[in-house]
């Protein structure tokens, strides 16, 4: 699935939907846009649970290298 954010490494990169996407988009009916709007809020809280996934793996190096020097620094 791709990023709603632009790309896969989590910025934000402005949609620039080619004229071809305009034009399918505007021929949609309302039933059809509503379906789309619908089915939004499950991929963004997908797209969510991965960016807390990508962090959580960033972080967890970190806060293991700070409980291992606070650990040295309490043996002297």
């Amino acid at each position: 699935m791709g990023n709603l954010l632009g790309n896969d490494k989590g910025g934000t990169v402005p949609d620039h939907r080619t004229t071809t996407e305009q034009k399918t988009v505007s021929t949609w009916s309302v039933e059809e846009l509503r379906v789309r709007l619908s089915s939004l809020d499950p991929q963004m809280e997908q797209e969510i649970g991965e960016i807390h996934q990508r962090y959580q793996a960033k972080r967890q190096p970190i806060l293991d290298a700070i409980a291992a020097k606070k650990r040295l620094q309490q043996n002297f």
